[in-house]
């Protein structure tokens, strides 16, 4: 499982229903920029502490790579 792919199913488990999360990739020479969306009932339901937690696992699994990994809530 790739990072980005690790995101998706990160952010889809904390959310019940899929429509409520969404993950944007963005792909550069030296970065993989990863965007979290999410909206809906989970949106409500997730404090910003939650998500900041999310945030910060992604980055530390998917950091030590040769390519910057770069996390963002949106």
């Amino acid at each position: 499982m790739n990072r980005v792919e690790l995101a998706r199913y990160l952010v889809g488990a904390i959310c019940q229903d899929p429509e409520e999360a969404k993950v944007e990739h963005l792909w550069t020479p030296t970065a993989d920029l990863v965007f979290l969306r999410v909206r809906g009932a989970a949106r409500k339901r997730l404090k910003q502490e939650d998500l900041a937690v999310v945030i910060r696992i992604l980055e530390r699994l998917g950091g030590g790579g040769e390519r910057e990994f770069v996390v963002d809530l949106r």
